[in-house]
């Protein structure tokens, strides 16, 4: 009998001091709330897809992006290149430019705008009105072209075909005074007056500091004999140059001859 109580005292005490180390194992591995989470975590299908990219997908440069746009923006390089020379009277070099930004761009109707106004200034009247003919195509609503085309005309004395191409122009932007001015320069010269002063008068109506037009009011009145009127357009003018000795002639003739 004593030798069975000391074996159940044993098995007892092996019994609780393996419960208590199984416990000790669940806290510490199972339901303790501080132990770190090593474990790799797991992404969602739709995290991967928003932080992550295809395997094929080429990396991203910078500098490529840059030359895309610099290529993107080459006619508009051109183009700015051709008006500096051309401001230099550099007529060569511009269409040369202008041509290389035709090149990079083919329906960009400004460059051949721009080659019309540098062969009208070399008196090439036939590649003028090529180019200028060649920016309306491309651009139909195209104010400058129409009013560049009236320009070659009117320099070749074809009145008609001028008066044609500026109404074009005006109908398309009625706010364009330079249209108006150059229209006013051909009834001028077909000694229609009355239009001459009606289109000079609409230039300096749209803009009154555009004083170049005022001298061509003041000259269409005075072959209208209208000499108040002629007198108050040299004013104008004189504003803006009080220097201009053949003006303010015009204008002390105008005076005298009020009230004739």
């Amino acid at each position: 009998m004593e030798n069975s109580a000391k074996n159940g005292i044993f098995w007892g005490f092996v019994v609780t001091i393996v419960g208590g180390l199984v416990v000790l194992l669940v806290e510490h591995y199972i339901i303790a709330p501080d132990r770190p989470i090593t474990a790799e975590k797991v992404i969602e299908p739709s995290e991967r897809a928003a932080n992550s990219r295809p395997e094929s997908a080429s990396p991203f440069k910078p500098d490529e992006t840059k030359r895309q746009e610099r290529n993107a923006n080459l006619h508009i390089e051109y183009l700015q290149q051709g008006n500096t020379l051309f401001s230099r009277n550099e007529y060569n070099e511009a269409i040369r430019q202008y041509k290389l930004a035709i090149a990079a761009k083919p329906d960009f109707a400004e460059a051949f705008l721009n080659i019309g106004a540098v062969y009208q200034r070399l008196k090439n009247y036939d590649e003028a009105i090529y180019h200028y003919r060649r920016a309306v195509e491309l651009r139909s609503d195209y104010p400058e072209a129409y009013n560049g085309i009236g320009r070659v005309y009117n320099n070749m004395r074809n009145f008609d075909k001028a008066i044609e191409n500026f109404k074009k122009a005006i109908t398309l932007n009625p706010e364009y005074y330079q249209a108006h001015h150059a229209l006013g320069s051909v009834y001028f010269n077909q000694r229609n007056y009355e239009q001459a002063a009606y289109h000079y008068r609409r230039a300096v109506e749209i803009n009154p500091r555009y004083a170049i037009a005022y001298i061509d009011l003041g000259d269409a009145y005075w072959n209208l004999k209208n000499w108040d009127a002629a007198t108050n357009a040299y004013k104008q003018y004189v504003k803006f140059d009080p220097n201009r000795k053949d003006v303010i002639e015009r204008l002390r003739q105008a005076e005298k001859r009020k009230g004739e």
